[in-house]
Parts: C-alpha cells; sequence; structure tokens
C-alpha cells in the first residue's frame, strides 16, 4: 500500500521501476548473504572475479597456476584505477547486470561512476536504513506501511528530487532533496521539512549544518525540522560538531559509513561503541604504514566488496584512515568495529615540541563562537588559519585575539601562525564536495 504521503516528485513510470529494483535488490542480497555464509564463499568470489572481471583476469589468473585464489594474489588497487580503467573491473557474468550507475563526489579529484549489480544497490542505502530500523527502536516505532522513512538531503549537481520506495521497510519511502540548489528552492525544501514527520534524516555535517541556519532564518531564530534520528554519512563527524547538531535537532546524531565504491560498511548503533561492520558487505583490511595489512589496527582502510557483484573491487585503498577493533558492544553486536574515522584528515599535527592532536585543537575552538574553521600545515612549514564567526560573536576583535592567542599557546612558540577571517559562505563546499578541517599540504 502506497500513502497519500509520498509526494508527487517522481513520474509513476520512474517510481514502479525503482520499486522493481527494490523489490529484485532486497530479493538478491538475501540471496547473496546466505551464499556469503557458506564455507569456503570468499574463495569461490575471488575465483569468479579472476575469471569474469578482466583487471584480474590480466592480472592475477596468468600468474595462478593452480585453481585457488587468496586475497594475496590480488594487487592493492586505488581510485586511480577506477579513474582510468573502470571499464576493466565490471564483470563480464551475464547473471549480475547493472540497475544502477552511482556517482562519487569528486571532492578533490574527478567524479566516479560505479555500476551496481540489484545486491550492490540493496547493500547501499536500503540497507543502511534496514540497520538503522532494527538498531534504533525510536525509527522504528515511526514506521508505518507506505509513509515516509526518511529524509537524504544532499549537494549534488547531478541527483533530482525524487522519492524512492523501500520495499522491505513497510513500503516506505524516502525523499531525496537537494539543498544549495538556489535560495528559493532552499526556503521551499525548509518548509517542507517542517511539515513533517522524519523518522531519519540524513546527510553530510555540512548540508545539516545549512539545514540549521536556514531553519532558524524561517522559524524565527528556532530550528523546527524535528527528526527522530539524524544518519551523518560522507564527511567527518567531529565530536563537538555532533554536539552542536544534536542541540539543534534535538535528537540523536548517529556515525555511518557509506562510499560509491563500499555501498553501506558500517553504522554506529545507539551505544556508540564505534561503527559496526556489517556482515557479508565487504572483507575490511587496514594497511598499516609499512605496507601490511591486518585485520586490526590504525591505517588505510581497504575494502574488498562483496556486496556488489557488477564493479569488482578487491582490495581496495579507500584513502580513509581508522582505527580497527574487534569490539563486543551492549547491543549484542561482537565483531570488526571501526573506533576512530578521522577520514582523509590528520589526527594531529607535527610541530618543534611533539605532535598537536587535532581534537585538543577542536576543544578550543568550541570554546569561540566559531561557526567553521580550517587549519592547514602548509608546504612551507607554517600554519593557516581561517575561521568563520558565528551569529553569537559580539566582539570580533576581542574573539580573534583571544582566539589566536589560544591557539598559539597550543602549538608553540616556534610555529608561525596565519590568522584569516572569512565569512562563513567562503567555506560552502562546491555542488558535491566536502567540507573539512584539517590538512597538511605535501613538502
Amino acid at each position: 500500500m502506497i500513502s497519500d504521503s509520498l509526494p508527487l516528485d517522481t513520474p509513476p513510470a520512474k517510481l514502479a521501476h525503482d520499486l522493481r529494483i527494490a523489490i529484485d535488490g532486497a530479493r538478491c542480497w538475501h540471496e547473496r548473504c546466505a551464499q556469503l555464509a557458506q564455507p569456503g564463499a570468499l574463495d569461490r568470489f575471488l575465483a569468479r572475479a579472476a575469471r569474469t572481471v578482466p583487471f584480474y583476469r590480466a592480472e592475477i589468473a596468468p600468474n595462478n597456476s593452480t585453481k585457488g585464489f587468496t586475497l594475496k594474489d590480488f594487487p592493492p588497487i586505488d581510485r586511480s584505477h577506477l579513474e582510468h580503467h573502470s571499464s576493466a573491473f565490471i564483470s563480464e557474468d551475464p547473471s549480475t547486470p547493472c540497475v544502477q550507475r552511482r556517482r562519487t563526489g569528486g571532492t578533490t579529484r574527478p567524479a566516479l561512476e560505479v555500476h551496481r549489480d540489484a545486491g550492490g544497490w540493496h547493500a547501499s542505502d536500503p540497507l543502511m536504513y534496514e540497520w538503522i530500523a532494527s538498531r534504533y527502536e525510536t525509527v522504528r516505532r515511526e514506521l508505518s506501511d507506505g509513509d515516509l522513512l526518511a529524509v537524504h538531503a544532499h549537494n549534488y549537481l547531478y541527483w533530482r528530487n525524487e522519492s524512492v520506495i523501500h520495499a522491505n521497510l513497510h513500503q516506505a519511502h524516502v525523499r531525496i532533496r537537494r539543498i544549495g540548489r538556489s535560495p528559493r528552492a532552499d526556503r521551499a525544501l525548509i518548509a517542507e521539512l517542517m511539515q513533517l514527520r522524519i523518522p531519519v534524516l540524513s546527510a553530510k555535517p555540512s548540508c545539516l549544518r545549512n539545514i540549521i541556519q536556514l531553519s532558524e532564518l524561517i522559524g524565527d531564530g528556532q530550528v523546527r525540522v524535528s527528526p527522530t534520528l539524524v544518519a551523518c554519512g560522507g564527511e567527518t563527524l567531529y565530536e563537538d560538531e555532533r554536539t552542536a547538531l544534536e542541540q539543534s535537532f534535538g535528537c540523536p546524531v548517529g556515525n555511518f559509513y557509506l562510499s560509491a565504491e563500499a555501498g553501506f560498511l558500517a553504522g554506529e548503533c545507539p551505544y556508540r561503541e564505534g561503527l559496526h561492520l556489517v556482515p557479508h558487505v565487504a572483507r575490511v583490511l587496514v594497511r598499516r604504514p609499512d605496507g601490511e595489512l591486518c585485520e586490526e589496527g590504525t591505517g588505510e582502510l581497504v575494502i574488498t566488496n562483496l556486496a556488489n557483484w557488477h564493479t569488482v573491487l578487491i582490495n581496495y585503498r579507500t584513502g580513509d584512515h581508522v582505527r580497527l577493533e574487534h569490539v563486543s558492544c551492549p547491543c549484542g553486536y561482537s565483531g570488526p568495529t571501526i573506533r576512530e574515522l578521522p577520514g582523509r584528515e590528520p589526527i594531529a599535527f607535527p610541530t618543534s615540541s611533539g605532535c598537536v592532536s587535532t581534537q585538543d585543537l577542536s576543544a578550543i575552538v568550541s570554546e569561540f563562537p566559531v561557526a567553521h574553521h580550517q587549519i592547514t600545515k602548509r608546504s612551507d612549514g607554517s600554519y593557516a588559519f581561517r575561521w568563520a564567526a558565528d551569529a553569537e560573536c559580539a566582539n570580533l576583535v576581542d574573539v580573534a585575539r583571544l582566539l589566536e592567542k589560544a591557539l598559539r599557546a597550543k602549538l608553540g612558540a616556534y610555529e608561525t601562525l596565519h590568522m584569516e577571517y572569512v565569512s562563513y559562505g567562503d567555506f560552502v563546499a562546491a555542488p558535491g564536495a566536502k567540507m573539512w578541517r584539517y590538512r597538511i599540504e605535501p613538502q
């Protein structure tokens, strides 16, 4: 049953097409999970890749005279491989046809387009919402047949406003909405969100901040968008930022790992013991600084995507840095968990007197009325601090002076610090791009 709450923003033919994909995706994912749970499933997956994927057939099969393959037989790959040879990673197996093409944001490099089969489609956004409903009772209680499941706000140029029905969750629907299209469209979006009962609001933290600012303007200084849960993904979620988002929206804010390449990889349960890896989606390892691949530790996240059998990525270096541990959580989960997720930002800056953690710098900045900031260690060794004040900043000169004093005391007397005050609009990410706080330029 489809509820009257489904907006008329998607043509009926497109809605029916997407619903068929959702039904097929849920069935395919259920069957795939059963296959991946069988003994020897990884070996069979690797053998199939070596047989049907052009890149692996050329690189792996000729060097292996036996019938067996292990992950160690497959070389690490990264984004550059997909940028230059994306078609070489598409399986030639006709039983896993492409049903969706998902593009990456292209924050610092050209956007990628990842092709997904039905199981890979389901193991992205639909699986995340299923996982949330299974872990968050407050969200589960909000769900009813055909009604709204979530609003996904984004800043991508190439996504249109539409609604997608999720077959496995009461045929509830997700409204996909772009923020930043135009001032008029943004006002219409906030007006729409204010009228909705939203079980899950999912977005990058930067998009959520934009929603808060627009909501305050329209809602007489108050945030009147009231979700039951906010699901963050796509950007680093800082703890001080989580606190601010929870105060504004009046609900919990969870952290989730999704990407075009990985799908929905890991999520944070209400106990916040880290981001639990979702079973069967991927084989996850950590690449330490010496190049060794380990099941636990700190380093770069390396995935073998087991969910998507159309674009096959084995030992894929994500570029995201994590701390991976085996965790037994009060929620009942026991297994690999991402305990820290700095992503592509440094966790510390080297100074002449030792390392200064970015968490300590965030704590200092949080004591001041700062809307957003960025700290860059330049190639010449100096530091650049860009910041924008929030609406509560009454005396900009005094705040700037005290903030610079606190930062200099933390970085040390021998470090050069350049301060630059900008408007918040100067920080707004380009369409599809991510906001960031900390960077180290190459020497």
